[in-house]
């Protein structure tokens, strides 16, 4: 019964369990659907906005192209107004740049015009960006790229003016792309003088501005190249993004890998995550790089989900309620058990009175019948014998009479005490009325090994009793029937063991072999 309750309890507990898992289970993936689409969500917007400003970046420089193609070269004043403009709408642009190709052979020239025009200190010069980031003399080559416009005009730009373009690191390589595909093409990542991630859009002015330029200025005969350069801080940066602390944003020149620092533009890292989130929880990635031919910048982002991400309210609300749910189900399935338990507890009592003596607690006759049959049946499948003890205690009323009904009572008690103590414990003891015995002795060889029983049995019973302080002697009488040689069932051995127990009263020398 005990093993019958722990299984009905476990059965319940995995129903339970099963059940709550369920429901944890889907609540957290639930609260990870949620987080993996608040991710792609911010990721799409972030990558929308960088797209949108690298058009953007496209557009103005097409657009400064197109305005140094309606003007001349010698138009500055209009082109600063121009740029000034665009440049208030888009805080990005860090410079606006007009770049000539100046061939060494009109080298000389090209400064003599520079400074007639008005720029009496004019002169080509290099700029140090891998080293000290100094200003060096201009070095002897057949072509050079000095800068000859440049806007907005910050305290210190004017230095920039005669600049050769092609110090500025990767310049060289994108200008040459944009003049040969007629695009815009971009450099690779690099600092600026302040510090900040940019890189330069050069963009070739159309053939007809330089056509224009010819017209005023017949010593000029070179093409002319527009620059943007964007300030990847401020283009990245925008009020409408809150930054999730846990998400690692990497943007980066796209010939290069993320983790690459040469192309490195924006290297946002995540919070510390626990090596538990790593290993239980899932990770998220998200990869597209911009279409702007011109400007090959690529997004990288990944997140490693954390507990924050998951619905802790819900799920300390499922918690409460499962174990709620546990308690009651609890509950019910003792009540539960405590009502069978009952109920087989009333039907093993009513059993237990049909089948035994409710005096010594020793089967009665029907008990003892159903183990005489399945006896028989064992010594017939292992061909053996069984034998049958009648007893009867000698002079039993007497003692009943002379100290009453209780002692009498006790003494049948301890009668059967000693009786069960003598046999074996397959063996069967059974009270048939008053006080006859029977012993029903399986797996036996012959009757020796009976009779050696019912020695014993009368050795036991002569040793006095000692009932409420009263030393009582009682003697016992005893019959034998062997199965099958005796008879072939309960009622033909009982009839014969009975009669010989009899003979067995009737031969000892003194009936009355006790004391009161």
């Amino acid at each position: 019964m005990k093993s019958y309750l722990t299984w009905t309890y476990v059965f319940f507990l995995m129903i339970w369990l099963t059940f709550s898992a369920i429901i944890t289970a889907f609540v957290i993936s639930m609260s990870l659907n949620n987080a993996e689409s608040r991710f792609t969500q911010f990721s799409n917007a972030l990558f929308h906005d960088i797209s949108e400003k690298t058009k953007d970046n496209e557009t103005i420089i097409e657009g400064f192209a197109a305005v140094f193609d309606t003007y001349t070269s010698t138009e500055l004043k209009k082109i600063s107004q121009y740029s000034k403009l665009v440049i208030e709408r888009h805080p990005q642009i860090y410079a606006l740049e007009i770049v000539q190709v100046v061939p060494k052979t009109n080298l000389n020239e090209f400064i003599a015009l520079q400074h007639k025009t008005g720029n009496i200190n004019f002169q080509i010069k290099n700029f140090s960006y891998n080293t000290d980031r100094k200003w060096r003399p201009v070095q002897n080559k057949a072509v050079y790229y000095p800068i000859i416009f440049i806007a907005p005009m910050k305290p210190g730009f004017e230095e920039v003016i005669g600049m050769d373009m092609e110090t500025v690191p990767y310049s060289l390589d994108a200008m040459a792309a944009s003049q040969k595909k007629h695009i815009s093409v971009a450099t690779f990542p690099f600092r600026l003088i302040e510090g900040n991630l940019a890189y330069v859009i050069f963009h070739p002015v159309p053939s007809n501005s330089i056509n224009k330029t010819q017209q005023n200025n017949a010593h000029s005969d070179a093409p002319y190249i527009v620059s943007l350069v964007v300030d990847v801080e401020k283009m990245l940066k925008s009020d409408t993004f809150n930054w999730p602390t846990e998400m690692h944003v990497q943007v980066y020149h796209n010939h290069f890998s993320p983790n690459d620092p040469i192309g490195e533009l924006l290297n946002v890292k995540a919070t510390r995550h626990t090596q538990l989130e790593e290993l239980l929880l899932p990770h998220f990635t998200y990869q597209r790089t911009v279409t702007a031919a011109g400007q090959p910048i690529a997004l990288h982002i990944e997140k490693q989900t954390r507990w924050s991400d998951l619905n802790q309210k819900l799920l300390l609300i499922i918690t409460l309620a499962t174990l709620l749910s546990l308690t009651v189900l609890v509950s019910y399935i003792r009540s539960h058990q405590r009502d069978k338990l009952a109920k087989i507890a009333s039907e093993g009592h009513l059993w237990f009175l049909a089948n035994h003596d409710p005096l010594t607690g020793l089967p009665n006759r029907n008990l003892l019948r159903d183990r005489m049959e399945v006896a028989i049946a064992r010594a017939q499948r292992q061909s053996t014998k069984c034998g049958i003890m009648f007893l009867d205690l000698n002079g039993f009323k007497l003692i009943n009479d002379s100290y009453g009904h209780k002692t009498g009572d006790q003494l049948l008690k301890n009668v059967a005490d000693r009786i069960s103590i003598c046999i074996r414990a397959d063996d069967t003891v059974a009270r048939l009325s008053g006080d006859e015995f029977v012993v029903l002795i399986e797996n036996i060889e012959s009757r020796k090994m009976l009779e050696m029983v019912a020695e014993k049995i009368r050795q036991s019973i002569s040793r006095q009793f000692i009932i409420e302080n009263q030393p009582i002697s009682a003697g016992i009488s005893v019959g034998i029937a062997l199965y099958p040689e005796e008879g072939i069932n309960l009622d033909e051995l009982l009839k014969l063991a009975d009669s010989r127990m009899y003979s067995d009263k009737h031969a000892a020398e003194k009936i009355d072999n006790y004391q009161i």
